[in-house]
């Protein structure tokens, strides 16, 4: 996160019997995983998820933009931080 846009960022686990898996404040740079939907072997074992987790982080960082899932502010985030993500990790694939 502090790559990308120069921010810090906490991270919390949760165990919520709401349907979300994850929840971005941009307010406070927070992102929550609720393991109890994403499942607690996954969370644990997130590598050999990477592709699940890098879609919901992508998601997530997008609302950085649009809190609606259905605005072009939301969907062109999702391509732009994809696209620096991709960058990223690949001149720096020790992050993972």
């Amino acid at each position: 996160h502090a790559k990308m846009f120069a921010a810090s960022l906490s991270v919390s686990y949760l165990n919520d019997p709401r349907g979300y898996r994850a929840c971005f404040n941009k307010g406070s740079h927070h992102l929550s995983f609720n393991y109890r939907r994403i499942g607690k072997n996954k969370c644990t074992e997130w590598k050999q998820h990477l592709p699940f987790f890098l879609d919901l982080i992508i998601h997530e960082f997008a609302h950085r933009e649009g809190s609606s899932h259905f605005s072009p502010e939301f969907f062109n985030a999702t391509t732009k931080i994809g696209a620096k993500l991709a960058l990223l990790l690949r001149s720096e694939p020790d992050l993972l």
